[in-house]
């Protein structure tokens, strides 16, 4: 269990620390910290506790750990990339749907909130519907040639 839940918790972290600051720079405690618990939940509970005694293997004991530990690396480091590249929900996202349905009154006023309100509950009304009709689409409607 320790590798999927390692895996997920860290990639989890880091895809919050790149969504929320912005700044590749929080990475590098995370990837510390992960590190550091990787190292220990080793030496806490190894996968063979024979292999954490001494037998003369320090040297390829340091090349294991920088490969496995420098894959840790680029994986951390890749998040940022990722959330960069692949598009991702947002406020912005969510601005512009909500942007179409809203066309405020000068006349009244407080208009905007009311109006603001009306906008999202219809965005969202729609929204719904799309969800239903994407939903109800069978695997022979999906693949029928007639529309």
């Amino acid at each position: 269990m320790f590798s999927p839940l390692f895996f997920l918790s860290f990639i989890f972290a880091a895809s919050s620390i790149s969504q929320n600051t912005g700044s590749a720079a929080w990475l590098i405690p995370l990837l510390l910290f992960a590190i550091v618990v990787s190292f220990a939940a080793e030496k806490w509970l190894p996968y063979e506790k024979a292999w954490n005694t001494p037998q003369g293997d320090f040297g390829r004991d340091i090349v294991h750990a920088i490969v496995n530990e420098g894959s840790l690396a680029l994986t951390v480091a890749f998040i940022p990339i990722m959330t960069a590249i692949v598009p991702h929900f947002s406020i912005g996202n969510a601005k512009n749907l909500i942007d179409g349905y809203f066309s405020p009154s000068p006349s009244k006023p407080g208009g905007k909130s009311e109006e603001l309100k009306r906008a999202q509950r219809e965005c969202l009304a729609n929204l719904q519907k799309q969800l239903q009709y994407v939903q109800s689409v069978t695997e022979s409607q999906f693949f029928s040639k007639t529309q």
